[in-house]
């Protein structure tokens, strides 16, 4: 089977990724030279995102480019703490949530060495031109 994926960013590299990873030819097109660029902020992943990362491979280093957020605290107006709660995840669960750059996160993907592992000859991703 083949597959084309749009867009080498977040989504789309972790979708190139999981299509390969059950046996895709996948080809991912990118518009910009660096889809890892200076775009977007932080974002927090939850464990069910963390785990999707872990099933590419890529957990270990999405963790060492973040950083763990364990609870969420929530403050009144007057700064009264009014409840500390598990961040991202169920009471117990081992997996903290992480939060960490949006390049960050792109670049790990892109250089995750899942891809390398599944399919050494794979094309990098390239600038399209638009």
């Amino acid at each position: 089977m083949e597959a084309i994926v749009a867009g080498g960013g977040v989504s789309g590299t972790a979708t190139a990724i999981a299509l390969r990873r059950i046996g895709f030819d996948v080809t991912l097109y990118e518009t910009h030279p660096d889809p890892a660029g200076q775009v977007g902020s932080f974002l927090s992943l939850a464990s069910n995102g963390l785990r999707g990362l872990e099933a590419l491979g890529c957990l270990d280093q999405v963790q060492q480019a973040g950083f763990a957020v364990p609870t969420q605290r929530m403050w009144s107006g007057t700064g009264r703490l009014l409840a500390e709660v598990p961040r991202g995840r169920l009471s117990g669960d081992p997996l903290f949530s992480a939060t960490l750059m949006r390049d960050s996160l792109v670049e790990v993907l892109r250089r995750s060495a899942t891809r390398s592992v599944l399919d050494p000859g794979a094309p990098r991703p390239v600038y399209g031109g638009l």
